[in-house]
Order: structure tokens, then sequence, then C-alpha cells
């Protein structure tokens, strides 16, 4: 059996305040305050600026054991260099993430939209990542959903994110025993949430979930996330 972490795509805002952060909450203070209510949460800082070791260690240091973060990765690797090799960037990432120990979830390698599917690049890129350090890909071009894709990411253990926006759900193909699910939709019916929640529960009878609700400027998300967590049973 595995474990579902539910969480949302960042933590450090502050339109959370008082609807989730008290009021008088200060910023340093928002980390340990998410976690003591949330099990996970994706970073999207990372795709922006490399973590720094020192970075690492304080949310290591703020967040208690069973807390997973999800790392997206340096916008160098994905979108500058996409996916090319060798990378000093990539490196780099792969040298550092290891901190966070058992506080890491998974790497996020989100691909840009107008990236369309390359096995040429893809597989000696896999080939790179190490099988001790989780990751999954968000690929944002329709051609990347093939069958020859999956089993590429099956025969490395990596996962395929499953994003379920306004404009549509992307194929719900496992491809490791770690799900990695965005719910990026503006508003869910009970009926629309129920369903995931069930897939959720099954998905955990196999391996581990995180499941992330999108935050935009939205000061419910964390509520959101909050009630999910409490329907499938993985509350902190």
């Amino acid at each position: 059996m595995g474990r579902a972490y539910v969480g949302t795509s960042g933590f450090a805002y502050k339109e959370w305040r008082p609807g989730f952060y008290p009021e008088k909450t200060p910023e340093k203070q928002f980390l340990p305050y998410y976690a003591s209510k949330l099990a996970a949460v994706e970073i999207d800082y990372t795709f922006y600026r490399m973590p720094s070791a020192s970075t690492l260690d304080g949310w290591v240091g703020a967040t208690p054991e069973g807390f997973k973060f999800s790392v997206k990765a340096s916008q160098k690797i994905t979108h500058f260099e996409r996916l090319r090799l060798p990378s000093d960037s990539l490196t780099y990432l792969m040298s550092v993430v290891p901190r966070l120990g058992d506080r890491l979830g998974a790497v996020l390698w989100q691909l840009p939209p107008n990236f369309k599917r390359s096995l040429e690049r893809l597989e000696p890129f896999l080939a790179q990542l190490p099988r001790s350090i989780p990751s999954v890909f968000e690929f944002r071009h329709e051609s990347w959903f093939v069958p020859e894709v999956y089993r590429l990411l099956e025969s490395r253990g990596v996962g395929l994110v499953i994003n379920d926006g306004d404009d549509g759900c992307t194929p719900i193909e496992r491809t490791a025993p770690l799900v990695y699910l965005r719910l990026r939709r503006a508003a869910y019916a009970d009926a629309e949430r129920a369903a995931w929640c069930e897939r959720i529960r099954s998905w955990t009878k196999e391996g581990d979930v995180l499941a992330f609700v999108k935050h935009e400027d939205n000061p419910d998300a964390p509520l959101i996330a909050m009630t999910l967590a409490e329907e499938v049973g993985a509350t902190v």
C-alpha cells in the first residue's frame, strides 16, 4: 500500500492571510504552518532559480518527517536546453536535490508546449537520471501521448504527470509506482471531485500519489486541498 500526499502548487502567498494563514503570521513561518495542515507542496520557485543547498536544508528544517516536496526542474534544462546533453545544470540539480532526503517527493520535469515528441532527446536524458531520485514528466504537446513514450518512461521507473485543466485532461496512464496528479480546473463539481478521490484511493493500492491543487490567486486553494486530503484519507 502507498499513501496519498495532497497539497498546493506553492505556499508563499500573502493573499492566503487570513483565510488560511492566521492574520499576523510572518512570511518566514508560512512553510511550517502550511506543513502542519498539508502533507506536500509543489515548488515552482526552482523552475526560475536553481535551489541552493542552504535553501533545501531550510525546507527540511521547517517541515515534519513525512512531508513531501515536489521540485519543479529548472527552465534552463527543460525550456532552454530542451533536454540536450551534456548539461551542467542537470548535473548540479541532481547533485543538490538529494539533500531533501525522504522529504523529496519528486522532481517535476515540465516541458514547454511547443516541444514536440523526440525520443532522441528523451531516451538519453532519462538514462542520466538517477533511479534513486523520483522523477515525473509533464508533456504539454499532444505528440508525446503515445505508447512508445509510456513504455520508455516505464522502463526507467519515471512517472507520467496527469494534468486535469479547464481545457481537458491528459491521458490517465500509470508508468511508475508514483502517480503525479495536477488538479488545475477553476472549480470541481462534487461528482468530479468524488471521481478523482476514487482514482487516488485506487492508485494508493500500488504506490504513492502526489496530488496538487492549483493556486493562481485563489486564497481558497489550501482549503480545497485540505478537503480533498480528508476525503481520500490523506490528512497530516
